[in-house]
């Protein structure tokens, strides 16, 4: 029997049905096949299949977030908050030694093609649509509704349907100066602003956190260093020193 697509009540949704030796077959090789058979119905009927199905499994989704964030609520309750900035240290440190990080040697607008192919990959698995890119004279900017970092946890928790979430108490540098910013999305300002300032000088990519959860965040990519304001650094307790 060859791969096909059936109803399947535990998971709510459609899923593969094919006897258990066809289920390693990928499905981009059965998007390829339709094609070169001229069956166009089929193609788009897998490619829906990629995007509602095997895309929505992706592990950085929902689940494996909330895990993440309720690991980070647990440490700052037990050990204290300062506790969740030097394990999102170590975690990124580890990253890093293991993987290297290719965002650092790309260029201001190869940063926003790969963050804009993770984002892609993130609203196609949460079944949204096009989201706003931009470019104006000194930036490149993603606009996104909701974050595919903490978005959907965050309006989770606003509407009842989740757990509530573990909030800073108070502003530190690695939750932009705010209280209030739940510690999954801290490492957002940890990572990519506070410590890429540590290692190259400047923030690789600047975010605009949008304390109101049904409101868009927004990515900033400058083209320059010293493009970037002042405020970007110092609201996270850095100094301006890269070239003005």
């Amino acid at each position: 029997m060859p791969p096909k697509l059936g109803w399947s009540d535990a998971l709510g949704r459609m899923t593969r049905i094919e006897p258990v030796e066809e289920q390693g077959i990928l499905t981009w090789d059965l998007v390829r096949r339709a094609v070169l058979e001229q069956a166009p119905e089929e193609a788009v009927e897998w490619l829906r299949y990629i995007k509602e199905g095997e895309n929505a499994e992706r592990p950085n989704q929902p689940g494996v977030k909330w895990t993440i964030q309720n690991q980070l609520q647990y440490i700052a309750q037990r050990y204290g908050e300062e506790h969740v900035e030097r394990a999102l240290r170590w975690w990124r440190r580890k990253l890093i030694d293991a993987a290297g990080e290719p965002t650092y040697s790309m260029t201001p607008l190869e940063r926003v093609q790969y963050h804009a192919t993770l984002a892609r990959a993130d609203y196609a698995a949460l079944g949204g649509g096009r989201f706003p890119v931009w470019e104006d004279s000194d930036k490149y900017g993603i606009e996104l509704d909701c974050c595919n970092g903490c978005g959907p946890m965050r309006r989770a928790d606003t509407d009842g349907t989740g757990p509530n979430l573990g909030r800073t108490t108070k502003g530190y540098s690695w939750s932009w100066g705010k209280s209030g910013v739940p510690y999954y999305c801290t490492h957002s300002c940890l990572w990519w602003e506070v410590m890429s300032i540590e290692d190259l000088g400047y923030p690789v990519r600047v975010h605009e956190w949008s304390e109101d959860p049904n409101k868009a965040c927004k990515v900033l990519f400058f083209k320059e260093p010293s493009l970037i304001p002042e405020e970007y650094f110092t609201r996270v307790g850095k100094a301006k020193e890269v070239p003005r």
